[in-house]
């Protein structure tokens, strides 16, 4: 009799459980089985490599299934592994590209020129500039603002080999001119004592720049030597620019061209800050016609003038 009892008790509650059981471990391994696949597919490794770990400790696994989970785990996980390989070479791409190796303020992704000589300027792909489009940039360019005519053939150094005649001063041509019609002036102010108007030399500036060269040292010793000759003399200092930047722009650095000449009079020479007025006029007083020339890069002086009034900074 008893044991016909436990026959019925088993027959009614223990099989119900081990079915239920079964089906409960058959639909574990089905869900995380296809979620890994879809995963794995979708090149989500990362998720695939989760989802058959999950899939791998459902309860009753059939050792064939558990063989074939593992499989598809070690095939995440190498594909993970690449991917992650990939993302360092990207980020080692990235830095690369975000480099500036020439110093020249362009990054390497944008740098068409990327071994610039220091210094060089650029425009804003990295390329050296060619002010009068010779072929020959600026930096090697003897004549770097004249612009050849129709016919004419420039040298490796920029200069025109077969003038047509016209075009824009060359640096020397400038000098001499300047030099000469100084040296007139002067002689024509010779033996007018006290009355005479002394004549001033002007001081030159690079593109984009108000750092005094060293080539304009010398004129800048003169200048302070006369002032220091005569205590009483006072200058109006002027800067100006050229035409290659905005209006607004210029301005602002036709007063810095000021300001350093007189702070350099101040520092090297001990001249009083009272004895200069200072002035700019961007570049609305252009020496020469051609814009671009490095004689409208300058700063004058003159004797100043009672009606004489600082300029504030643009």
């Amino acid at each position: 009799m008893k044991y016909c009892q436990l026959l019925l008790f088993t027959f009614l509650f223990v099989c119900p459980l081990a079915a239920g059981a079964q089906e409960v471990a058959e639909d574990c391994y089905a869900r995380f089985w296809a979620e890994g696949q879809d995963a794995f597919a979708a090149r989500n490794y990362y998720v695939a490599r989760r989802k058959f770990q999950a899939a791998r400790i459902c309860p009753d696994l059939p050792k064939d299934q558990a063989k074939e989970v593992e499989k598809w785990i070690d095939r995440a996980e190498k594909e993970l592994t690449k991917d992650i390989g990939n993302l360092f070479a990207r980020l080692d791409s990235l830095e690369q590209a975000l480099e500036d190796t020439d110093q020249d303020g362009v990054f390497a992704l944008a740098d068409e020129e990327p071994d610039t000589p220091p210094q060089v300027r650029v425009d804003t792909k990295g390329r050296t500039l060619d002010s009068d489009q010779d072929g020959v940039p600026d930096y090697l360019d003897l004549e770097p603002f004249r612009t050849p005519r129709p016919g004419e053939q420039v040298n490796s150094d920029g200069v025109v080999m077969n003038p047509m005649g016209g075009g824009a001063l060359t640096r020397e041509e400038a000098e001499e001119l300047i030099a000469e019609a100084a040296a007139k002036y002067a002689m024509n102010q010779a033996g007018s004592g006290p009355s005479a108007v002394p004549v001033f030399p002007m001081v030159y500036f690079a593109v984009n720049s108000s750092t005094i060269r060293y080539a304009d040292y010398g004129a800048l010793a003169s200048i302070a030597q006369m002032m220091k000759d005569d205590p009483s003399l006072r200058l109006a200092v002027t800067g100006f620019t050229d035409t290659s930047a905005s209006a607004d722009y210029n301005a602002r650095l036709s007063y810095r061209r000021a300001d350093a000449v007189i702070h350099h009079l101040m520092k090297e020479y001990g001249i009083s800050r009272a004895r200069f007025v200072l002035l700019w006029e961007g570049e609305s007083s252009l020496l020469v016609p051609d814009g671009a020339s490095y004689l409208n890069r300058r700063v004058s002086f003159r004797l100043a003038q009672p009606e004489d009034v600082e300029m504030y900074p643009p």
